[in-house]
């Protein structure tokens, strides 16, 4: 019993050597702030004295951003590519939003912003997006998603 137990965890350590080696031979994903258009100018990002990324209108909820980073997401959830500066994104993403016009009309609260690379999985299809839903609060906090793929 002992020793088919053994012979199991050499294969999944194996296993996971393998993984890591392609992980490290696959280049890291492109992804980047939101091309400027129309006279875009972007707001300076910066930590308050609290420690929070902003840029003087919003400020990045952090946690929030956890449930959609790489290796914490949960299983069916869409996740940002590894090494993607989440918190930097979800900046970019609302002033491209506000630059754009594209909170919802209804609250205000959430707004769909598509970038020209791709920025994480869609949690349902498993495919790759291009698409950031933001969401912000009354008390001008945010935080980011990736959302359902432009086809």
């Amino acid at each position: 019993m002992a020793r088919g137990r053994g012979l199991l965890i050499r294969k999944a350590l194996e296993f996971l050597r393998k993984t890591v080696r392609r992980a490290r031979r696959r280049p890291a994903p492109r992804h980047g702030p939101p091309k400027p258009t129309g006279g875009f100018e972007a707001r300076p990002i910066s930590r308050d004295r609290h420690g929070f990324l902003t840029d003087g209108r919003y400020r990045v909820n952090s946690r929030e951003n956890l449930k959609h980073t790489h290796g914490q997401a949960l299983a069916g959830k869409s996740s940002f590519y590894p090494g993607t500066d989440v918190d930097r994104l979800t900046l970019e993403a609302a002033q491209r939003a506000d630059s754009a016009n594209l909170w919802n009309l209804k609250e205000g609260t959430k707004a769909r912003v598509t970038f020209d690379d791709h920025i994480g999985t869609h949690g349902e299809t498993g495919r790759p997006t291009n698409v950031v839903n933001v969401y912000r609060r009354k008390s001008r906090t945010i935080h980011a998603s990736p959302g359902s793929p432009v086809d």
